[in-house]
């Protein structure tokens, strides 16, 4: 074997295991990232306002970018924010939703947060829409 075959034949081996490598990666990567979408998904349509905020709240600290999953984040956000402002839990459960949707970097949710700080009765659900939409600048 020829030095020019001996070098071909190692570049070809070392490309195979790098594509190998990298291929297989990023689909782990997505498969878990999908599961938790779906995971935190489910969780949002639960009917439990504790089992809500528990969602938002990991959310907020999950780094993902899914926008399937700030879209329902949204839809919880806009069917919630006008409604029991006078119970904590729930007021407490909407400022974690700005908050989520804070977290996914998304410049398409301000008209959102603005909606909420304009038009929310409660303090401290327009405190926490206000410092979201900070987030997102």
């Amino acid at each position: 074997m020829n030095a020019a075959t001996f070098n071909f034949k190692k570049i070809f081996f070392s490309l195979c295991i790098a594509g190998i490598l990298l291929s297989s990666m990023p689909i782990s990567a997505f498969a878990d990232e999908s599961s938790k979408v779906n995971h935190y998904i489910a969780q949002l349509e639960s009917s439990s306002g504790k089992t809500r905020t528990d969602a938002a709240k990991r959310i907020t600290r999950s780094h993902l970018t899914n926008p399937a999953l700030f879209d329902k984040v949204e839809h919880v956000l806009k069917k919630g924010y006008t409604r029991n402002m006078d119970n904590r839990h729930h007021v407490d459960e909407m400022a974690w939703m700005c908050k989520a949707l804070a977290s996914s970097g998304m410049a398409k949710y301000k008209t959102t947060l603005e909606e909420i700080i304009e038009k929310s009765t409660n303090r401290k659900l327009k405190k926490y829409a206000k410092q979201s939409l900070e987030q997102l600048y």
